[in-house]
């Protein structure tokens, strides 16, 4: 065990055995909040009084979902000022605060998750309750119980090892809370309602580099991604500096722009092209939303792409054969998606 791991034994955001490395942006490693990152030195400030730390479990779930979606959490002391300032919100994430927004969450992870009705998921009840922003496992567990009762059975849960939840949680222990759980029909039809805002869509955001003066790129989006998802495929093309009418740059911060219309689109074609933070980060918001990420990058930087997502269906293109790559884009949306019915404006 490293110096760090001895003076902080646990996690300052569930207080959960972790680890932390001796960097000075450590790394903690947690079994309920995942993976986030935290300055050393604001660590050892904070972790006498984690107790007060404002909506800490929010803080918790929020480093989960980030996690499992690619997405890298640093918390630092102007995150955390701005957290409590914006009164537990977080940009990119919408927070469930009802219990029936609660369960919602929970269900849709879910459903992500699984191939059909029924196709049981395995979960820890003592250590997953981050994915649905629950305060603690009672509460997660409360609300399994809720959704698996006979006259709303949105979900079944049945327990691995059925004489473990009889004894005292007095310690999270790995693999002492797993349970199958799986979306009933009626749960799944449920579910599908509310994805429903977006299965109707004919949008495409596009996450890339934008530079006018990067010719390469340029062309890359004019005459292989656009057309694909334009002229080949028919759904409606949008990067966000083509947006000008109805957010003007004077009234609305970019970054509600960007998150408005992922919110409004049916799918999101990401080029990871020059290894761009924003693209990883909207390309994660997008797929925490279920949203289907269809990547693509350059040839030369394949080797600069996060070892996370290295190993995904990349879709690699060269500039000397754009021609070849709007035809793969367009077969991809094609068998992933399916044509669209966009006309024009």
């Amino acid at each position: 065990m490293n110096d760090s791991s001895t003076h902080f034994p646990t996690c300052i955001l569930c207080d959960s055995l972790a680890t932390y490395d001796a960097q000075q942006i450590s790394q903690c490693v947690c079994p309920i909040c995942n993976t986030y990152f935290i300055d050393y030195m604001y660590l050892a400030r904070l972790y006498s009084t984690r107790g007060d730390i404002y909506n800490r479990h929010v803080l918790s779930s929020i480093a989960r979902r980030l996690s499992e979606n690619e997405m890298k959490f640093e918390f630092t002391e102007e995150v955390y000022k701005q957290f409590k300032q914006n009164k537990g919100k977080y940009p990119g994430l919408d927070i469930p605060k009802t219990p029936d927004e609660r369960m919602d969450s929970f269900l849709l992870y879910i459903k992500a998750k699984s191939r059909y009705p029924y196709d049981p998921i395995t979960i820890d009840y003592l250590l997953d309750y981050a994915v649905s922003f629950c305060v603690d496992t009672n509460e997660f567990q409360n609300y399994l119980f809720y959704l698996s009762d006979p006259r709303i059975e949105r979900i079944k849960f049945n327990y691995i090892n059925p004489q473990n939840h009889k004894h005292i949680i007095a310690h999270k222990v790995n693999g002492f809370g797993k349970c199958f759980v799986s979306i009933t029909v009626p749960g799944w039809q449920y579910v599908q309602k509310l994805e429903k805002t977006n299965i109707d869509s004919q949008h495409c955001f596009v996450a890339m580099r934008i530079d006018p003066t990067n010719t390469e790129l340029e062309n890359a989006y004019n005459l292989a991604i656009k057309p694909a998802i334009q002229e080949d495929t028919q759904y409606f093309c949008l990067r966000i500096d083509e947006k000008t009418t109805a957010f003007p740059d004077s009234e609305t911060n970019i970054d509600d722009r960007i998150f408005v219309e992922i919110n409004k689109a049916k799918f999101m074609v990401a080029d990871f092209t020059d290894d761009r933070p924003n693209v990883y980060y909207e390309a994660g918001y997008a797929k925490g939303l279920g949203l289907t990420v269809i990547k693509c990058c350059n040839a030369k930087d394949v080797d600069k792409l996060h070892f996370d997502t290295r190993n995904k269906d990349h879709i690699v293109w060269e500039s000397g054969k754009l021609d070849v790559f709007r035809q793969r884009l367009a077969y991809r949306i094609e068998s992933e998606i399916g044509k669209g019915t966009y006309t024009g404006e």
